[in-house]
């Protein structure tokens, strides 16, 4: 089924340059074993689906993909680049063990029969590299990059990894007293607060983040403290 969507997607897909990247890294998966094409199928079918999903589960997924890049930078780390996906196995099982932190496809890595066995050096390598890679305000920073691309850029295959009516709908589900639902929304009074600035046109009609919003959000999802 997952397959079937990505290649719909794909095949559907208007804009060629994102097109062509979709194909490559679909095709690239099937160069290496079973264990890599079902992550890399899995990977896209996440990221394309991810658009029809509501606004939590769609942060979910990106939390979710955000831990995934993280587990692959500490594996480049630890065993290098060439590191076969047996090797990704350990290191993802060892991040749960040594970090409590659970990636989603830990079940298969676990069962992995060809799991490697990490050095103490390897395992220590590994566990800082994901930390440095996992930080609370790396994923903050991305979800407000998404949240204020430029609308008005005319950019083709411009990509979304959140959808703008999605998180007015969620705003308006989760009100309290401590979050105004209006805040998603550019505030001339709080520009210092903003990476950048929004194009007038857009002010009071499409959402733009603050940092310290952004933040609130996560907060009420339970993602940060």
């Amino acid at each position: 089924m997952c397959l079937g969507y990505v290649l719909y997607k794909i095949i559907n897909e208007k804009d060629t340059r994102r097109k062509k990247q979709l194909t490559i890294e679909l095709a690239s998966g099937f160069t290496a074993c079973q264990a890599v094409q079902q992550r890399v199928i899995y990977s896209l079918y996440a990221r394309l689906a991810n658009i029809e999903l509501d606004f939590e589960a769609q942060m979910f997924k990106a939390l979710s993909q955000f831990k995934h890049r993280a587990l692959d930078t500490a594996v480049v780390f630890a065993i290098g680049k060439n590191a076969d996906p047996h090797w990704r196995s350990a290191v993802h099982v060892a991040v749960l063990e040594e970090l409590g932190v659970e990636v989603d496809g830990y079940d298969a890595a676990f069962m992995d029969k060809d799991r490697r066995v990490l050095t103490t050096k390897q395992r220590e390598t590994a566990m800082k590299a994901f930390l440095r890679s996992f930080s609370a305000q790396e994923f903050i920073l991305e979800f407000v990059q998404d949240i204020n691309q430029d609308k008005g850029s005319g950019r083709a295959g411009l990509v979304r990894n959140f959808g703008l009516k999605k998180l007015c709908q969620w705003v308006s589900e989760h009100k309290k007293e401590s979050f105004d639902p209006y805040s998603i929304y550019y505030d001339e009074k709080k520009s210092s607060e903003y990476a950048t600035h929004q194009s007038k046109k857009f002010r009071s009609m499409v959402p733009f983040l603050s940092f310290n919003v952004a933040r609130s959000i996560l907060k009420m999802m339970g993602i940060t403290t």
